[in-house]
C-alpha cells in the first residue's frame, strides 16, 4: 500500500516536479544543454541520498518501540531501492521516445530530475510521520 501511496504521489506530482526543473532546454547549444541536465541529475541525485539518509535517521530515532522502528527502517529501505528501479525503467522508457536519436540522454536526464524532485517533495512530507517527541 505505501509503494502504491508512492508511486501515486510521484504521478501526481510530475507536472510540477517538471515545471521545477532546471531551464536547461534554453542552453545556446545540445553539448551545453547535456552539460546543464547532466549537472543537474547529479544534484538532484546527491539531494535524494541525503534525503534518504535523513529519513533513515529520523526513522532510528523515532520516538517509537525498536519493533516499530525496525520494521519502518526496513520498508522505508525497500521503498527506496524500489523508487530507484522505477525512476530506471520510466526514464529508460522516456528516453526510448527519441527512438534512437542524439536527444535520448536529455531525456533519460530530464525524466530523473523531475521524479527524483517529486520523491523529495514526498520524503519532506513523510518527515513529520517520524518526529521527536519535544522537551
Amino acid at each position: 500500500m505505501f509503494l502504491r501511496s508512492l508511486f501515486f504521489l510521484l504521478i501526481a506530482t510530475w507536472s510540477a516536479a517538471a515545471l521545477s526543473a532546471p531551464p536547461c532546454g534554453n542552453a545556446p547549444d545540445h553539448a551545453s544543454e547535456r552539460a546543464c541536465w547532466i549537472k543537474a541529475a547529479k544534484n538532484s541525485d546527491a539531494r535524494v541520498h541525503a534525503a534518504q539518509e535523513l529519513q533513515r535517521q529520523r526513522i532510528k530515532h523515532w520516538d517509537q518501540e525498536a519493533t516499530f522502528r525496525s520494521s519502518a527502517l526496513t520498508f522505508f529501505n525497500k521503498a527506496a531501492s524500489t523508487f530507484a528501479h522505477y525512476r530506471q525503467a520510466q526514464c529508460d522508457y522516456e528516453a526510448s521516445a527519441a527512438a534512437g536519436g542524439n536527444g535520448a540522454g536529455d531525456m533519460r536526464l530530464s525524466c530523473q530530475v523531475a521524479l527524483n524532485e517529486a520523491y523529495l517533495k514526498s520524503l519532506q512530507a513523510q518527515a513529520s510521520w517520524f518526529s521527536q517527541p519535544n522537551g
